[in-house]
Formats: structure tokens, sequence, C-alpha cells
């Protein structure tokens, strides 16, 4: 599940041949599913798929050229496809969008695909990484790289809940802290007849407006600023970059809707996007996401990542924030460090 076959004889001859292992850049070709089938093989964030890429370029840097690579391995005779990413190239600087992708097998290589990349792409300002990605911190690595110089990084603590840890998803659970598990169990015994509606494709457009219902006068209640227009255009604008991947749910009792949630399915990881419940139905926000996490686990075959998205430290102290994060540690998600790195390249002559 979410492999990508490298043929065998691309490996013959690479330890007689005597000539030496490099990396070149070259430019993107093939269809868009045979993109995102090489993301998901590489662990790689949604923000990576074909469509989130080219939206990307919309939402963030309008002006920017978006331009494809793949990042191939000459071993011997034989090149292999072993990475690929996205850049947006504008008039002040060039910005990846995320991050390079590198199938597992070859993350020894990053510094040679990157170096690659900004020979092919010259000089000038860059930024690397994204808040969303599962990728390693690659501060330390860009600042080893020849011509790097003047580099900035932020550091990003990516929330996800690692499944690998937990054979089962039965005791997975019985790891999760005991507030969480008795708002389930509180949920189960309040409502008589809980029913699930899932949508995808246009219907999660439909289910839009009453999520961000939901989420606005949360957000009042907590006395959280919030625009219900400015809710509604951002979560449009990202189903729109991720539609393909992006999937609603409702929990209903009987058949009155009590809670929403917005996630998306990349690869063998899943991503909280958005989730909300009715004021007088706080427990049912507990009993959906354990029917989401649920979801998660078995759509990654065990192996996968529940995302629960960026720790935000400015507002740390904020009640709303600080609420969000003791429900990710209630529901086991730990920190994956990141970061968010800018430097200007100036080639060693």
């Amino acid at each position: 599940m979410f492999e990508y076959q490298i043929s065998a004889a691309a490996f013959e001859g690479s330890e007689t041949s005597g000539e030496p292992v490099r990396v070149c850049a070259r430019k993107f070709a093939a269809s868009g599913d045979a993109w995102d089938d090489f993301a998901k093989a590489c662990d790689a964030s949604f923000r990576c798929s074909f469509t989130a890429t080219s939206l990307w370029q919309l939402e963030h840097h309008v002006l920017s050229r978006l331009e494809r690579f793949e990042l191939m391995l000459q071993v011997g005779r034989h090149p292999i496809k072993i990475g690929q990413c996205a850049v947006g190239r504008g008039r002040s600087r060039i910005i990846f969008a995320d991050t390079i992708q590198l199938l597992p097998a070859f993350e020894s290589f990053w510094p040679e695909c990157m170096q690659a990349l900004l020979q092919y792409l010259g000089p000038g300002r860059y930024q690397y990484g994204s808040e969303w990605t599962l990728a390693p911190c690659r501060a330390e690595e860009i600042r080893g790289l020849a011509g790097v110089g003047n580099l900035n990084a932020r550091s990003v603590d990516v929330q996800a809940i690692d499944f690998s840890q937990w054979p089962t998803f039965e005791d997975y659970y019985k790891s999760v802290s005991t507030n969480a598990r008795r708002n389930v169990k509180k949920a189960a015994a309040t409502y008589e007849q809980l029913v699930v509606h899932e949508q995808r494709s246009a219907g999660v457009f439909v289910d839009l407006l009453p999520l961000q219902l939901l989420r606005y006068r949360l957000f009042r209640r907590k006395g959280v600023r919030a625009s219900l227009a400015g809710l509604v255009l951002r979560s449009a604008f990202r189903t729109l970059a991720t539609a393909k991947y992006t999937f609603s749910v409702s929990l209903a009792n009987k058949s009155l809707p009590i809670a929403r949630y917005l996630g998306i399915e990349f690869g063998r990881n899943s991503y909280y996007l958005e989730s909300a419940a009715e004021g007088a139905h706080p427990t049912a926000s507990s009993h959906l996401l354990k029917l989401m996490i649920s979801r998660a686990f078995e759509h990654g075959e065990g192996r996968g990542k529940f995302v629960m998205g960026p720790d935000d430290y400015r507002q740390h102290g904020q009640a709303a924030w600080d609420g969000l994060v003791r429900s990710r540690k209630q529901w086991k998600a730990t920190p994956h460090p990141t970061s968010v790195v800018s430097f200007v390249y100036a080639p060693v002559l």
C-alpha cells in the first residue's frame, strides 16, 4: 500500500561501474496522477498533491511561476527517480511548495537533491518547508550546502498521532486520556440514534457553510475574533485545492446534525482540518473525533498518522488555543519537529 516500485535493473552495475553516484534535476512532464502516486509513496503532505501545488500559487504567491521537478539518481547507466518537488519562481524569491518529496529508501540523498535544485534554479532568495509536513527539519543540512548564506529558520511542531506505536486501534484507544473516553461514552449514552453521513466531491462544498457556522459560533463563545465570510472562503479555497482527497462528515442524532468534521486522506496519512459541534452537544465532538481517528487507523492499515496540525506557540495562553492543545494531548498526538527556512543562494564560482 502506497509503495513506489523501482526496477532492480536500476541498481545493476552501480557498485562495479566506478562512476560517481550523482543527482540531477529535470522538469516533470508526466500526469497529475503519476505525481500524486509518487508523493503518496513518499508520505508527503496533502499540500504536495498536484492540484494543491497549482492552487497554492494562487493563494500564496500569485505572481510566481510554478514549476515541477523530478530528481534523478544517476546510478551507472540507469537513472532512477528518487524525488520530486514544486517550486514557485517569483521576482524577489523562489519558494518551495511544501518540501522535496523523497522515497524513504533515498532519504540520505536529500542534500544532493537540494544542491542539484539550487544549481538548476540559480542564485536568489529561497524559502523551504511548510507547517503541515512531517518531514524533518532541514535547516542544518541547508546551512551545509555550498553557496548558502543568511539562513533563518522558524521551528514548527506538527502534532500527529503515530499509529505505529500500537498494534490495534483498541490498544491505541486504551491509551487515550480518561476524560476523552468519558466524553465519548457519555455521548453514546445521551443520544438515542447517532447517524454518520459522509460527503465527497461536490457534496463537501454543500457541507462547508454549516460547518463554518458551527465554528463561528464556537469562536464567539470562546471570545475569539473571527469572520464568517473569511472562514468560508478559506475553507472553500483549500477544499478546491484538495477536492480529490477531501471529505466531510456530519454526526446526527436521528435526523438532527449535532457535529461536523472536515478532513483529508492522502497516502497512508489522514489530516484533521476542521471540526465543531452545536453548543448544546459538547460531547458530540469527542464521539465524532473518535470515529475519524478509527477511520484513519484503518485507512493507513495501522502504519499511518492522524495529523492534527501545527502548534502555534504565539497563541499559547489564549483559552481557545490552550483547549485545542489539551485535546491533542488527550488523544495522544505528539510533536513532529520541522521548520520553515529562508536563505540566500549564491553559487560558488
